[in-house]
């Protein structure tokens, strides 16, 4: 994990921060990725932060490393599954302000041609497949669904913003809830990673909204639902404000007449009450 840019902020040499969350795969790094230095520099809440010039402009931050299907992981010394792929991804773009991020697949990086060996100079990461077999991995495929979804909604508006959201799981960083929106919340997106609960907070205008579930590994979006997910995997939440603003997630249409949905705002088991966002593979 590295965020080096904090002593850094007063270059106006420096037009985009760049950073690595890495291959590490236990819960303090996916806790690194959605609430870690990163994103306190990006809300400027990181009290050792300089004063930044007022001439520096806002610059897009990426993580050029998340980690990269089928590499081992630093922890478990297990391979990066999709989902775990897909968790950084999400995280890494809804944390700060929606810029772009990279995908990276072993034996792809490092134009692996010794199936089953790890990668030249790269001992530890795992045995990789041959480069041309690797093209298929399943995370691949669902990096363009990341794009289409961004794509539909008007993502360069979009700011984090956790806390809207109540989390339903409050012990576990790997089940947070990541939550961006517009201004005046005409759109919000969420990633629910597998098996996590969520409510949104009171302040949210959930009235004449339309509830949207996206599917991550298909691409696939239904309407309706509240906020529960369709089932124990996991989902991304788009909530728009009427029927304005495109078309379903994914789908790169007009506006779809979809259902209105109620909303249950309670937190999970509580009581009742009355353009173009850049994925770059390596």
């Amino acid at each position: 994990m590295n965020w080096p840019w904090r002593d850094w902020a007063d270059e106006k040499w420096l037009t985009v921060l760049g950073y690595q969350s890495g291959h590490g795969d236990d819960a303090n790094t996916v806790k690194w990725i959605h609430s870690g230095p990163v994103v306190e520099f990006a809300k400027k809440a990181d009290p050792t932060r300089p004063v930044v010039r007022t001439e520096v402009s806002v610059r897009p931050i990426i993580n050029l490393e998340p980690p990269y299907e089928n590499h081992s992981g630093y922890q478990s010394r297990q391979p990066h599954s999709a989902y775990s792929v897909r968790r950084a991804v999400y995280y890494s773009l809804l944390s700060t302000p929606v810029a772009g991020v990279t995908y990276g697949g072993h034996g792809v990086w490092s134009w692996h041609t010794k199936p089953g060996e790890h990668p030249t100079d790269h001992q530890g990461t795992g045995p990789a497949k041959h480069w041309k077999e690797a093209l298929a991995l399943p995370g691949a495929a669902h990096m363009g669904h990341v794009r289409k979804l961004f794509e539909s909604v008007p993502w360069t508006q979009l700011e984090p913003a956790p806390e809207l959201v109540i989390q339903g799981v409050k012990d576990d960083p790997t089940k947070f809830v990541a939550c961006a929106t517009t201004p005046g919340h005409k759109v919000m997106v969420l990633y629910y990673p597998a098996g996590a609960k969520a409510a949104l907070a009171p302040a949210v205008p959930l009235a004449g909204t339309t509830v949207t579930w996206f599917d991550p590994r298909t691409g696939d979006s239904k309407t309706g639902g509240g906020l529960t997910p369709p089932n124990a995997d996991d989902w991304v939440l788009v909530i728009r404000q009427g029927r304005a603003g495109g078309g379903r997630p994914g789908a790169g249409l007009p506006p779809v007449g979809g259902e209105q949905s109620s909303v249950d705002t309670r937190p999970p088991g509580g009581p009742p009450d009355a353009a173009r966002t850049p994925v770059h593979a390596r």
